[in-house]
């Protein structure tokens, strides 16, 4: 079941010419003067095009397709089926079944007038496509205990709610410094997904011995942000 509530996960700073990112509700991270806030919203997304590292080429488009309006605050509604629109920066592919690794970054949305607006947008985890009936032949029984949990970037917000205290035995990261992300495994099967808020791509996925490939339908959730006008990252 998705969720119909959309929440406010994050804050990224901006200083023109360059990215500084701050978490919010960090007092250490207040914005700078010159800065701008750009909160990131959680939102459910479809994959219109298939990534697949063996065909694949950088600077390839990549399209994907909002699953319900997103409001952001102090900035406009990206409304359901807005195009997420976006390219492949880097490719490695398999040979001899070697590792591989591709990189997409989506960084516009185009609106249903035909506007576009820059947006920043990190890509929190993906899902198998749902097949239907006429494509599998029969629906497929799915036991309770074959649904993984969602990857998620090591260094993200939890889902919404209370944030639990960090018992006494456990060390505090130090003010100002973010854990390094860790490769999550991905709700496709044999692919790893690796993703960080802090990093202008929205994801880099791995696969070991055999090429990258998530298909076109995967569904993912992504943390979307409105960039403002002027503002560029670098």
């Amino acid at each position: 079941m998705r969720a119909t509530g959309w929440v406010v996960l994050v804050a990224l700073g901006f200083a023109t010419g360059s990215a500084a990112w701050a978490q919010s509700g960090n007092p250490g991270s207040a914005p700078q003067p010159g800065r701008r806030i750009v909160p990131l919203v959680r939102a459910q997304a479809t994959l219109e095009t298939s990534l697949d590292a063996k065909k694949a080429k950088p600077g390839d488009p990549v399209r994907a397709k909002l699953e319900a309006s997103v409001a952001i605050p102090d900035g406009p509604t990206l409304e359901k089926n807005t195009i997420l629109e976006g390219h492949i920066d880097q490719v490695q592919a398999s040979e001899h079944h070697s590792d591989s690794s591709l990189v997409v970054t989506f960084d516009q949305a185009k609106l249903r007038n035909g506007e576009t607006l820059p947006v920043k947008l990190t890509i929190l985890s993906v899902h198998e496509p749902i097949l239907s009936e006429t494509e599998y032949g029969a629906p497929a029984a799915i036991s309770q205990n074959q649904s993984p949990a969602p990857a998620r970037p090591g260094n993200f917000a939890p889902p919404a709610g209370p944030v639990p205290a960090t018992p006494a035995s456990q060390p505090q990261q130090p003010q100002g410094q973010n854990p390094q992300p860790q490769p999550q495994t991905s709700g496709v099967p044999g692919v790893t997904l690796r993703s960080d808020i802090h990093e202008p791509a929205s994801a880099r996925f791995l696969a070991e011995r055999h090429n990258v490939h998530v298909p076109e339908g995967t569904e993912m959730q992504v943390a979307v942000g409105v960039i403002p006008k002027g503002v560029q990252l670098q």
